[in-house]
């Protein structure tokens, strides 16, 4: 009985030493698996933050294509008003007054975290001011003096 009992031992000892050399081999395996989840999770993340970067970048550059279509729908009002002399032709320009503020308002919002670009749309502000003001000052002159404004050739 002593040779079974001794036996019964030597297998549970056999069967420790097994199971710790079995952690011991996939140990490597595991930390292995565990390193490429934590590597390609940080991956995901830093891919995820560019293309937050460029969808950001993409809104900022079509709110500024938005200013640019506003002035432009400006300067057609005021020129179809120039032609014609008919004030039909101001709705463009009227329209635009008003979105070409929104749409300046929205590109604030929207760098309202970079104080560079902040910079950059007060000055587009300033110069989609200055055009504004331009082209309010053709029409007032239109509207006052006609086609041919005193002092010019007939």
């Amino acid at each position: 009985m002593l040779d079974t009992e001794r036996e019964t031992e030597m297998k549970l000892a056999l069967k420790v030493l097994l199971s710790r050399k079995a952690l011991l081999g996939a140990l490597p395996v595991v930390v292995a698996l565990l390193l490429s989840g934590v590597i390609s999770f940080s991956y995901n993340l830093l891919l995820k933050n560019y293309r937050d970067a460029v969808d950001h970048t993409f809104q900022v550059m079509s709110g500024i294509d938005n200013v640019l279509l506003r002035l432009q729908d400006a300067e057609t009002g005021q020129r179809g008003f120039i032609i014609t002399g008919d004030d039909a032709y101001l709705a463009p320009f009227k329209s635009a007054e008003q979105e070409l503020s929104e749409a300046l308002a929205g590109l604030g919002r929207l760098v309202s975290d970079n104080a560079d670009q902040q910079i950059e749309i007060a000055n587009l502000q300033q110069l989609a001011d200055g055009k504004l003001s331009e082209l309010q000052q053709t029409i007032m002159t239109r509207r006052n003096e006609g086609w041919n404004p005193q002092g010019s050739r007939s």
